[in-house]
């Protein structure tokens, strides 16, 4: 689309930081207008495997018992990473030590290397640690298991039903931008995710490929900015 400006656009743009900052520069509803949600990458809770540690049950338990003994890494504060990990404690009613990375990276070799014990990560910047065994896959914060890991269950099915959480990747564009233009690339982008070769390599990336319609898009911005917002106001969680 010729002169147009189009911004990828994850979740932490669109959904948490008006809650994080007091003072932001934007406003994601008022400034931005969503095309389609590209992908989810969904979050997967992550342990040292030396740490003994077998299943997403017995790192609760001993995450209770023993409150503030447990450390978890993050791709950042206020990342879908750490958000995750803050979701799973309030359902889950745990104290961690949040250790903040500057990306996943650093933050899993920590992980593997024992001096953290947990984090929340994605398929596409986990699945070399996962598939090394350098750390261990425990559970999905996501409605179904993942296709490429079938035997790590979700939290729901260990009884923690609210613990989804996902980065989201979408396409937005300044809200003055014309329905019809919105439409046009709307169909375009949804017509290139759903290319088989695409969608497969999409897939094997890690992300689970969506391509929905602006409406909703839209919609689930809203359901997710109402969701995210009580916890990070319960939370009190701030960066600025």
């Amino acid at each position: 689309a010729d002169g147009y400006t189009v911004l990828s656009a994850d979740n932490g743009t669109m959904v948490f930081n008006p809650s994080l900052y007091k003072s932001l520069s934007y406003s994601p509803t008022k400034d931005l207008a969503p095309v389609t949600l590209m992908g989810r990458f969904p979050m997967i809770l992550v342990v040292n495997p030396a740490s003994g540690i077998a299943d997403a049950k017995t790192f609760i338990a001993q995450a209770k018992a023993k409150p503030g003994s447990f450390s978890y890494a993050s791709a950042g504060a206020g990342s879908p990473h750490h958000l995750a990990m803050e979701l799973l404690k309030t359902e889950a009613g745990l104290f961690m030590v949040h250790v903040p990375y500057r990306g996943a990276a650093p933050a899993l070799t920590d992980v593997a290397g024992g001096q953290v014990q947990a984090m929340m990560v994605d398929l596409a910047a986990g699945a070399g640690f996962i598939k090394g065994g350098k750390v261990k896959a425990i559970a999905v914060a996501n409605a179904t298991r993942l296709p490429q890991l079938p035997d790590v269950p979700t939290f729901a099915e260990l009884g923690h039903k609210g613990v989804e959480a996902a980065a989201l990747v979408g396409m937005v564009v300044p809200a003055a931008t014309p329905p019809e233009v919105v439409n046009a690339l709307n169909k375009r982008v949804v017509a290139a995710i759903n290319e088989p070769t695409v969608r497969k390599r999409l897939e094997d990336f890690g992300v689970e490929p969506v391509g929905n319609t602006p409406a909703q898009f839209g919609e689930l911005l809203r359901s997710e900015t109402v969701r995210w917002q009580k916890l990070i106001r319960d939370l009190k969680i701030t960066l600025d």
